[in-house]
């Protein structure tokens, strides 16, 4: 897994069969269909790949994960009034 400006680029595990379909489904084309490997500066973390593997062989770093939930978790703590802008 690596960092992007995006956000995260999904690794493929050892349980990768490399039929290549995160590849074909990739919406930016960031995945090498030989290697599976993904190119942090073309992706854009849409987690599309993450989504279509059909043995969930494509993972985001565990910490990475968990801290991004505990951010969102003091981002989200309160009930925020809606606002409109003009």
């Amino acid at each position: 897994m690596e960092t992007t400006a995006a956000g995260m680029a999904p690794a493929a595990s050892e349980a990768c069969v490399k039929c290549g379909l995160c590849a074909e489904k990739c919406p930016v084309g960031a995945i090498d269909p030989e290697s599976m490997e993904a190119d942090a500066q073309k992706c854009i973390s849409c987690m599309r790949c993450v989504a279509v593997c059909p043995i969930g062989a494509r993972k985001l770093n565990r910490v990475i994960t968990s801290l991004g939930g505990v951010a969102l978790g003091v981002l989200c703590a309160s009930r925020k009034e809606c606002e409109l802008f003009l």
